[in-house]
């Protein structure tokens, strides 16, 4: 029981410790305290900037959260869903399973933020290029990941066995590849969701009046250590949780089909 309870709490405990070798180097002037502020320093600027939702240049900080969680939300919604029927689509027909490898091979190289000004031009500047560009990278990222459960299953036979038992493809998705696929695609949307939240910055960054990049920006253009590293911890832990949210549902999964 001791023993799985400090398996729960290993990540926590990994993510505590970074923060107390990285206040101790602070503390120490091992990294210089200007351009590396203490951990605790930041963050209590995080819960500063929270609590009195200070108001920026361009809007309050919730306004900015918001906004941003507009965009990443939609962003990664429609490429989850986009990733999980062309998967469904893969394992039934072969057709579909070459468009998917084609749709990763021409997305996954792509360099995003050189094809966010195409985008830009595309939607205007507004909410639709944002989501735009998180859709594009989540969905090689997405693809790439599920498509490797896929050939799993074909390894291990059950899709021939579909076949062989005369199921139609309704019964194929429900029975074989919904079940089966399902680690590998919590997986993906694990990955799918960080590199989102990075397409998130990149496109805020360069062009946008409310989002957490623009928070971000502006901290670095003025310098302002403390609140470019309280930004940065609110990224780190949202990645943090993302992470630790899906593993917790894998094992969930995992464990409930082990029972079944």
């Amino acid at each position: 029981m001791i023993r799985l309870r400090l398996r729960s709490f290993a990540g926590l405990l990994g993510l505590l410790i970074l923060f107390l070798v990285l206040e101790i180097c602070s503390a120490s002037n091992w990294l210089d305290p200007r351009y590396f502020p203490r951990p605790s320093s930041a963050l209590i600027r995080l819960f500063h900037l929270a609590f009195n939702n200070e108001m920026s240049t361009s809007g309050t900080f919730y306004e900015h959260l918001s906004a941003s969680l507009v965009r990443f939300l939609s962003g990664v919604s429609i490429a989850a869903l986009f990733s999980f029927l062309l998967v469904l689509g893969s394992g039934i027909s072969v057709t579909i399973k070459r468009m998917s490898s084609a749709i990763i091979g021409f997305l996954y190289p792509l360099p995003k933020s050189a094809v966010f000004p195409l985008l830009l031009l595309v939607f205007g500047i507004n909410n639709g290029a944002h989501i735009a560009l998180i859709v594009l990278g989540s969905v090689a990222m997405m693809l790439a990941t599920s498509l490797a459960g896929l050939q799993r299953l074909e390894a291990a036979g059950y899709l021939e066995l579909a076949r062989a038992m005369k199921l139609n493809r309704r019964m194929t998705a429900r029975k074989v590849l919904i079940p089966g696929l399902l680690p590998e695609f919590m997986h993906s949307l694990k990955l799918g969701l960080s590199y989102g939240l990075v397409l998130l910055l990149v496109g805020e960054m360069i062009v946008t009046r409310l989002g957490v990049g623009v928070l971000l920006w502006a901290a670095w253009d003025q310098f302002n250590f403390v609140d470019l590293f309280a930004i940065f911890y609110l990224i780190s832990l949202t990645g943090f949780l993302i992470f630790g949210f899906f593993d917790w549902l894998g094992e969930k999964f995992s464990v409930s089909q082990r029972a079944v």
